[in-house]
């Protein structure tokens, strides 16, 4: 049987290690594909094998001004994946065509659309993608779990309290149905994190089983609308048995001003130092987490059983990675 993900939006690539007229190589859903930005900043990402004779676009392509160029035969792709320029060919034909994935660059990372119908929209970051905050590039890691295994555990409150050394956290569950989950979670009692008294709440949402966003606003000053700081995590399987995850930060600039560039930049690397030791306990589970056929349910587990649930149902109508590709 071939692999079945939900319909998502699925972590790429970070918006930051992909500059203007670059091409570079990942691997999707168990296939190749190129990643590429245009001169003017768009986000393609095309089938990596032309459709012509095969050349590899990814390792061999370059971007042309608005469109990928396959270095066999000189033909060029638009970002929707349309062959619009092949010298000599006075009518190109129509199946001259990359299959493409819809891309969308959101809160400092690009994200793919896998699933049918039409994308769904991203998550309303709000002003998280204001000038008032800035966002922290985290880092990726592979694991040997599939993506649900990785994406459960931001729904797993019954965890905090071991590896993060918080509190008993309580779960709120506000929606689950259909396409949207999101929920809050909140300490039994008040810790000093830094230099602030947090009560752990937290919100959570996701834009898709494979996306999602946590605001941390338990602490003095801070709204879920405008949160202090804020996690973002994808997972993206890139072959049976194998999962990329990559997590990054969104924090509040400490002034908004230019002038205190500096003293924000500074903020930010010592709240990265902060993220990259408090999460490495997580990390290091999920590099070699495996799925469990038969879990041994208890109590605490209600948020992730909800987050199952949120999962499965979303499978329900995703393609076999095989059939991802567009047909003729």
């Amino acid at each position: 049987m071939p692999e079945i993900y939900p319909d998502s939006w699925y972590f790429v690539s970070f918006g930051e290690e992909l500059r203007r007229g670059q091409v570079k190589p990942v691997e999707l859903f168990g296939e190749s594909w190129a990643l590429f930005r245009t001169d003017t900043g768009k986000v393609g990402l095309l089938a990596s094998t032309c459709c012509h004779l095969g050349a590899d676009l990814s390792t061999t392509g370059a971007v042309v001004g608005e469109r990928l160029r396959c270095a066999y035969h000189a033909w060029e792709y638009e970002c929707s994946g349309q062959c619009t320029v092949a010298p000599r060919v006075k009518k190109i034909p129509i199946r001259a065509r990359q299959a493409s994935l819809e891309v969308v660059e959101r809160l400092g990372n690009i994200w793919c659309w896998y699933g049918r119908g039409s994308p769904r929209p991203f998550l309303d970051a709000g002003v998280l993608e204001s000038d008032a905050y800035v966002g922290v590039r985290g880092e990726c890691f592979e694991s040997s779990g599939d993506p649900r295994t990785v994406m459960e555990h931001l729904a797993d409150n019954y965890h905090v309290e071991h590896n993060h050394d918080l509190p008993e956290q309580l779960y709120e569950e506000l929606i689950n149905e259909g396409p949207n989950f999101m929920f809050n979670q909140r300490s039994s009692e008040t810790k000093k994190v830094l230099f602030a008294e947090f009560d752990g709440q937290i919100h959570v949402e996701y834009a898709g089983p494979c996306a999602a966003l946590a605001r941390l606003h338990g602490v003095a000053g801070a709204t879920p609308a405008s949160p202090l700081v804020s996690l973002v995590l994808g997972a993206t399987p890139i072959r049976p048995g194998k999962t990329r995850f990559g997590w990054r930060a969104v924090l509040r600039k400490l002034v908004s001003r230019r002038l205190f560039t500096p003293l924000n930049v500074a903020y930010a690397q010592v709240m990265r130092a902060y993220f990259l030791k408090n999460l490495y306990a997580d990390i290091d589970v999920l590099k070699s987490i495996n799925r469990v056929t038969q879990p041994v349910w208890v109590k605490p587990d209600q948020s992730v059983r909800a987050y199952r649930d949120y999962y499965d149902r979303n499978c329900a109508s995703s393609l076999p990675i095989q059939q991802s590709r567009a047909t003729d």
